[in-house]
């Protein structure tokens, strides 16, 4: 049962969301364990068991890197007690988090597909790689500025609220 009380622990463990699964990377005493903890039937951490979840819902939880996109998910907080600030600032940032994962995993697919059909220099294979989706990572990047702005935006919202609440009480 030790590896159920690692998962208290936010410094000691991820977690990765995939499909229908729930898996969680530990590190103990010099050695990474990588552990299925339960198979999910939505995509919300209410159904995660509760000796499972985490001792604190306030927190973002960052996962081991995705097989093909490379991306560290994270699980956000789905408290009860968010702010509509704080509400809105996760929801647009699982949003952007999925886009995100979505173009990288195309991406490295496309490149792995690519790559099979290289030729022998490695160099000039890549350089038409990038070459042929120019525009795409052109569009990416825009994109990608204006998801942030957003969420910039949002989260100084989410701050600002916070002071207020402080000085009003």
């Amino acid at each position: 049962m030790h590896f159920l009380r690692d998962c208290l622990f936010r410094h000691t463990t991820y977690f990765l969301k995939q499909n229908k699964f729930l898996y969680y990377l530990s590190q103990n005493q010099n050695r990474v364990e990588f552990h299925l903890c339960v198979s999910l039937l939505q995509t919300n951490k209410q159904d995660i068991p509760p000796e499972i979840k985490p001792a604190s819902d306030d927190g973002v939880w960052i996962g081991p890197p995705h097989p093909v996109s490379q991306l560290r998910l994270k699980v956000f907080p789905e408290s009860t007690d968010l702010t509509k600030e704080e509400r809105e600032f996760y929801s647009q940032c699982k949003k952007t988090q999925a886009w995100n994962h979505e173009y990288w995993e195309a991406h490295n697919n496309d490149f792995h597909k690519s790559e099979e059909h290289k030729s022998d220099d490695m160099s000039l294979f890549y350089e038409h790689f990038l070459k042929r989706n120019y525009s795409k990572h052109i569009a990416y990047n825009w994109n990608w500025y204006k998801k942030n702005f957003e969420l910039l935006y949002l989260s100084a919202k989410v701050n600002f609220s916070k002071l207020k609440k402080i000085f009003t009480g």
